[in-house]
């Protein structure tokens, strides 16, 4: 198998592999256990350390990530603040969708965790969401959460 493969609307990747983008604008999809971590190469402000604290407290136990590690890596992002809003609008659509369904389980919290990322990533395609996850099929009202991502395009 490729360490790469073009991402296009009707490609999904294998399971685990990462979407990149070069420096032309083509955008991949990823082997992470062949990539080659690249060196920091930007600088993180102050503020965008507080949004970085901000969606990783919405995430909680959700994101396995450690702060310090969400901060190198974006330190080693080409576009630190877009790569930054991005993870604020998963925060923000798992935050809204678990506050409107109320007192839900830390399972099926983790699960609309999993879908918001998967639409980050994927898109907001009920089938490409499915595949990345199958999980996601105990996923009550999986469709809500696909609707919340869709209004922030």
């Amino acid at each position: 198998m490729p360490d790469m493969i073009p991402a296009t609307e009707d490609r999904l990747p294998p399971r685990g592999w990462v979407l990149i983008e070069d420096q032309k604008g083509r955008r991949f999809w990823a082997d992470p256990a062949k990539m080659q971590r690249s060196a920091e190469r930007r600088t993180i402000t102050e503020k965008q350390l507080g949004r970085i604290r901000a969606f990783k407290e919405i995430l909680g136990p959700h994101d396995p990530t450690s702060l310090e590690e969400t901060v190198s890596n974006f330190k080693r992002d080409e576009d630190p603040d877009a790569e930054i809003g991005i993870w604020e609008e998963i925060a923000r659509v798992f935050h809204d969708e678990v506050t409107a369904r109320g007192e839900i389980s830390m399972q099926e919290q983790h699960l609309i965790y999993f879908a918001s990322l998967l639409c980050s990533t994927v898109g907001p395609n009920r089938d490409h969401i499915l595949s990345g996850n199958p999980r996601l099929k105990g996923l009550k009202n999986l469709d809500a959460v696909i609707a919340r991502w869709q209004s922030l395009l």
